[in-house]
């Protein structure tokens, strides 16, 4: 079972963007949101990736009603297939990029980014 900590963050993370009202800030907060926001989705999508590439590689797909990974992984992040195979290869180039895994994962670097500097 995956760790209570990252599914419990998680949830929470999500319940609290639901509850957020734009309105009731200023611009310059707004801004700086979208900033942090922008960084933590490079950070989970990185995260999200590592994860799926381990799925993949364990065939939790198959337990799951998939014929391949690519196929599952894109019905779960609402991305073509292609999308998503092309994920799962950058997450094989990541293995031999540790500079490039680290940014994307601290949210320096976008997943397409990544995938142009591990290609």
């Amino acid at each position: 079972m995956v760790a209570v900590d990252v599914l419990n963050g998680c949830e929470a993370f999500g319940n609290m963007l639901a509850g957020l009202d734009p309105e009731v800030y200023s611009g310059t907060d707004c801004a700086e949101v979208v900033e942090l926001l922008a960084r933590a989705e490079k950070r989970s999508a990185g995260a999200r990736l590592l994860f799926a590439a381990r799925a993949a590689e364990c065939r939790a797909y198959k337990e799951r009603g998939y014929s391949s990974p690519a196929t599952w992984l894109a019905r779960t992040s609402g991305v073509s297939a292609g999308e998503a195979k092309s994920s799962l290869d950058t997450a094989v180039h990541l293995a031999e990029c540790p500079e490039t895994r680290e940014a994307l994962l601290a949210g320096e670097i976008s997943l397409v980014q990544a995938n142009e500097i591990a290609r």
